[in-house]
C-alpha cells in the first residue's frame, strides 16, 4: 500500500489532480454538480472524486464564496461540538426530535502508511489559500443558530 499511496499523494499534490482538487470546498459553495457526469461516474465513485465531483461553474473570487457562506450556517472541526448542539436544536424545532448523537471529528482518516513532508504540507496550503482564507472567515464568524 505504502508505495501505492505515496504514487497517488504526489500525483494529487504535484500532478494535474492538483489542479482539479485545489480550493474544492470554495468550488462546492459557489458552482454546481454536473448531475450527468455525476450519475454516470456512480458505478466507480472514485472517478467521481477524481474529477472533483464534477463541479462547474464555480468562483475563486473570494467575495463570491464568503456571499454563499454567509447564507447559512458553516463551522469548523474545532467547533463541531456547537454543530451538534445547533443541528439537535434545528431538528427540535423544525421536526420535535433530536437524534444526533456523535462528537467525533468527521475528518479522521486512517493511518495508510504515508508521511507528509514540510513541503507536502506547504503545498497543500498553496493549493488551497482560498479555502484557508473561507475557514478562517468562518472560524471568526461563529455564527448559530
Amino acid at each position: 500500500m505504502g508505495d501505492e499511496a505515496e504514487k497517488k499523494k504526489y500525483e494529487w499534490l504535484y500532478g494535474d489532480q492538483s489542479k482539479i482538487q485545489s480550493n474544492s470546498q470554495s468550488k462546492f459553495l459557489t458552482g454546481k454538480i454536473n448531475i450527468d457526469k455525476f450519475n454516470e461516474g456512480m458505478s466507480y465513485l472514485q472517478n467521481n472524486v477524481n474529477h472533483n465531483w464534477y463541479i462547474e461553474d464555480y468562483s475563486l473570487d473570494l467575495d463570491n464564496v464568503l456571499l454563499n457562506v454567509d447564507k447559512f450556517y458553516c463551522y469548523t472541526l474545532e467547533n463541531q461540538k456547537n454543530f451538534v448542539e445547533d443541528f439537535n436544536k434545528s431538528l427540535y424545532k423544525n421536526f420535535g426530535f433530536t437524534t444526533f448523537k456523535n462528537n467525533y471529528k468527521a475528518n479522521c482518516s486512517p493511518d495508510i502508511g504515508i508521511t507528509f513532508s514540510k513541503q507536502d504540507v506547504d503545498r497543500i496550503i498553496e493549493l488551497n489559500e482560498l479555502d484557508m482564507q473561507v475557514y478562517e472567515y468562518v472560524q471568526k464568524s461563529k455564527k448559530r443558530f
